[in-house]
């Protein structure tokens, strides 16, 4: 695949007027996943250069720091890691800390471009291999230096099967031969399944989690709490952890919920992944059950979004970009404090050419790969504080959204799910005049600015798998 062009177009923001209808947004309502694990020949030039991409989606981004698996095995007060979790296959003993290898991005070196991109952090503490003294520490550390981070996640996600997970090891479960991605010792196989091997690592979580969450509000009373959520389909057991995790815990403000539609590496077709989108709001009421339920003052946000939970090739393709988007601003219009994709930069790819699989907003050079450009068109609605609402098209093959930016500007995406043909709505109705029109599709992989005369654009066509952004 050649390289992806991308062209910016920067929307300012300024204060909001409250009388408008929709979904009033964050200060940052997109960002990416940075983890420690970043790969460690990131050159300078590489991280300016994803700095200056990342610059352009707003004023201020959300960062997540830590994320994945590695953070659960992360001794993040001096740098240092025990992550031998493979894909797939057996933990040798260094798992549990016998042996370690240097961060390849710790949070120190990290924290001078977070000040750059103007980033709101939440980073996620150890809580699978660590200690409340080492998070208690940390954040202690975090506060001293006025890092930029408002928010701690309590570890990095539901614990499961492949989860590094030593507090299950001791009570009150006691299943002191769990091994993370060993089946036979999963308490999946012990108690019978899925839902009742969830159960008891929930119960362990309850247990041990107020520990590291006293410790956090000791280190720094100001830092708002986020638990992982689990997202649960039909058919899946993630609410066994959901409602007994809320429920039983006190201190926390927030949930974080970890989107992936397909946790296959098989490559999904470009009309397959796009229509995952129209799963999101299904899934976004079920969240919002469960925080009226358990936790009505709580806000709740997508840590992680992306097409699937390993590489694929499908990152590399342009529909990614119409996914991105389609994702963010469907995320978004449903009330998440902030979307996050996964992750920043994983070095699979260099110099904007795709051709292994991926499922990063940057490669290895810190050129844009598709994801990017969908974030970006994203962002022209989704500004600090804009008002974000849903269109009803009634073309079930067209995603659309309005927004009303702070200085009283107005913008509506309209997005083509379909990979397969053209679909015609309504045109945009943000005033008369002349507009900004910026597109991108399938067919033609970069922004394409232009003029447009409002009166013109009573019926539009929008072109198969793609995104199309007015702005008056």
């Amino acid at each position: 695949m050649g390289v992806l062009t991308i062209t910016a177009f920067a929307v300012p923001a300024a204060s909001a007027s409250s009388d408008q209808k929709g979904v009033k947004l964050s200060s940052n309502p997109l960002g990416v996943n940075v983890a420690p694990w970043q790969t460690a020949n990131l050159s300078t030039s590489a991280r300016q250069r994803m700095e200056g991409y990342l610059k352009q989606l707003g004023p201020a981004i959300a960062v997540r720091y830590g994320g994945g698996v590695f953070a659960d095995a992360d001794n993040q007060m001096i740098g240092r890691n025990t992550n031998v979790v493979s894909q797939g296959g057996e933990q040798t003993s260094d798992f549990w800390g016998y042996d370690s290898d240097p961060d390849a991005l710790t949070f120190s070196r990290y924290v001078p471009e977070a000040r750059d991109v103007h980033a709101n952090v939440m980073v996620t503490i150890n809580y699978g291999t660590g200690t409340p003294a080492l998070a208690g520490g940390w954040l202690a550390k975090i506060h001293a230096d006025h890092d930029p981070v408002t928010a701690v996640e309590i570890g990095n996600e539901p614990y499961g099967c492949s989860s590094p997970d030593k507090e299950i090891t001791v009570g009150p479960v006691w299943d002191t031969s769990y091994e993370p991605n060993v089946p036979s010792r999963c308490p999946y196989q012990q108690y019978g399944g899925g839902s009742p091997g969830l159960r008891q690592f929930a119960r362990s979580y309850i247990a041990h989690a107020p520990a590291f969450i006293r410790a956090v509000h000791k280190a720094d009373p100001d830092v708002k709490i986020v638990l992982p959520y689990a997202i649960s389909p039909p058919g899946d057991g993630g609410h066994v952890w959901n409602h007994a995790v809320m429920a039983a815990l006190q201190g926390y403000q927030g949930i974080n919920v970890l989107w992936y539609p397909s946790h296959s590496w098989d490559n999904p077709s470009s009309q397959t992944a796009l229509s995952w989108l129209t799963q999101i709001p299904a899934r976004a009421a079920d969240i919002k059950a469960d925080l009226r339920e358990y936790a009505p003052k709580a806000f709740w946000m997508i840590g992680e979004n992306n097409i699937a939970n390993h590489p694929t090739w499908a990152v590399c393709t342009p529909m990614s970009a119409v996914f991105a988007a389609g994702s963010a601003l469907s995320w978004l219009a449903e009330g998440a404090r902030n979307v996050n994709w996964w992750g920043e930069s994983d070095g699979n790819n260099s110099y904007g050419h795709c051709r292994n699989r991926d499922f990063s907003m940057f490669d290895l050079t810190g050129y844009p790969l598709p994801p990017y450009p969908g974030f970006l068109l994203a962002s022209k609605l989704a500004q600090p504080h804009a008002f974000l609402s849903i269109i009803d098209t009634g073309n079930s093959h067209v995603l659309a959204f309005h927004a009303t930016l702070t200085d009283g500007r107005q913008a509506d995406a309209f997005i083509n799910i379909s990979a397969g043909q053209s679909e015609r709505v309504t045109g945009p109705d943000i005033g008369g005049g002349t507009l900004t029109q910026l597109q991108y599709r399938s067919t033609h992989a970069e922004i394409v600015q232009s003029q447009v005369r409002a009166w013109k654009l009573k019926n539009i066509e929008l072109p198969k798998d793609s995104v199309t952004v007015f702005m008056n």
